[in-house]
């Protein structure tokens, strides 16, 4: 069909050849082929980039908008973040001209999803600032997506009082939706139900782990990772194990393979540990995700741990902790600093293991996450 508009398009610059192009464009994000090559995804994005020269050539910024979030979308389609913000800033050169508020919205959008993806978590919070400034308060559903996002950094970077700030505010704009709430808003009610678990919240983890259940039939790729670590933390591991991944899971590879990491670990599944250990390390090199590189590092220390091996383990989480520091992802530094302590103290290194939990435990407290601190008192009483 795609090939036909093609063929039957007018010369020269149209409305219609931009979007026909845009269209093409967007091909890999509505309907994802994990087996599409690089050169092929460019291509698709190339198109994009051709129908917003066209479109800017006869004056329709907007529609420039449109098919560069098109263009981006053929590289978010496999997750590939790197590619889809180098795409973003050639949108940003043009949004001054751009006046619909919904290809405004969608641009500040797009960028903090960019930006998290690629695990620049202070950046993705002044995008979503830049956003709401320019949202302005005149769309709802736009400024829903930028809080999502919001609150899944915050979560991130440990500011959990923030982040459940910022679900506070998405479920009253969303209203009377707020127990059925759009897809692009999923992933924060993922966030806000591990942070009230790791709290303690009985009735308040409860209360969303019912909403998720309903959601997942709904929200496809954006929720499953999401829904997938929560599932984990609880211990609900039969559940976690029966979870497949969407058609569409590839568009949130990297948080898919940090959550599936957990799993792992939590299910001591490691069969072919290191295959997947040097996938999730190729696609943080590929697409500059650089949580999932600290991921993969627990992961190995985890897996080396329960093989006896603890002086490599001790060498991937010191690895894990360094990168999550450097990241400024507080709660998941803490955790490895947790199995580091296990690791060390096997070891004999009672000292050391009993300054590092030291260390965790302080965070722990600072975030009131009671059931890991909970944890780390038990490691601290068995050094």
């Amino acid at each position: 069909m795609m090939d036909l508009a093609a063929t039957n398009l007018p010369l020269g610059d149209t409305e219609e050849r931009v979007r026909v192009l845009g269209l093409r464009a967007s091909w890999p994000f509505a309907f994802p082929d994990e087996t599409l090559t690089d050169d092929q995804l460019a291509s698709f994005a190339e198109a994009g980039r051709e129908a917003a020269g066209i479109a800017m050539r006869i004056g329709k910024p907007d529609l420039a908008s449109f098919a560069l979030d098109n263009a981006q979308g053929a590289w978010s389609s496999v997750g590939n973040y790197r590619e889809a913000l180098s795409l973003w800033h050639e949108r940003a050169e043009i949004m001054d001209g751009v006046t619909d508020i919904i290809e405004i919205g969608d641009f500040y959008g797009m960028g903090s999803w960019g930006y998290y993806e690629t695990g620049r978590y202070p950046r993705a919070l002044e995008v979503t600032d830049e956003g709401l400034a320019a949202v302005g308060g005149r769309g709802p559903n736009v400024e829903i997506h930028l809080r999502a996002w919001r609150c899944v950094t915050f979560g991130r970077l440990g500011s959990w009082d923030d982040a459940l700030e910022e679900f506070r505010l998405i479920r009253e704009l969303l209203d009377d939706r707020r127990d059925e709430p759009p897809y692009f808003a999923s992933h924060a009610f993922g966030t806000a139900a591990l942070i009230h678990d790791a709290r303690g919240d009985v009735v308040e983890s409860d209360r969303l782990s019912g909403l998720l259940s309903s959601l997942e039939r709904t929200t496809s790729g954006r929720l499953y990772p999401f829904l997938l670590r929560y599932l984990v933390r609880t211990g609900d591991l039969v559940r976690a194990r029966s979870l497949e991944r969407p058609t569409n899971w590839a568009v949130h590879k990297g948080d898919a393979l940090e959550a599936e990491s957990e799993l792992i670990a939590a299910t001591e599944g490691w069969d072919g540990i290191d295959r997947l250990l040097d996938g999730m390390r190729a696609h943080a090199e590929k697409t500059d995700a650089q949580s999932v590189a600290a991921f993969a590092d627990r992961l190995e220390g985890r897996a080396a741990f329960a093989a006896g091996d603890a002086t490599r383990a001790e060498a991937s989480f010191r690895a894990a902790i360094e990168r999550f520091d450097r990241l400024g992802a507080t709660w998941e530094r803490a955790l490895s600093e947790v199995d580091l302590a296990g690791a060390l103290a096997s070891r004999g290194r009672g000292d050391g293991a009993r300054a590092i939990v030291a260390q965790a435990v302080v965070t722990f407290e600072g975030l009131r996450a009671a059931k890991d601190l909970a944890v780390a008192h038990q490691v601290l009483d068995r050094i």
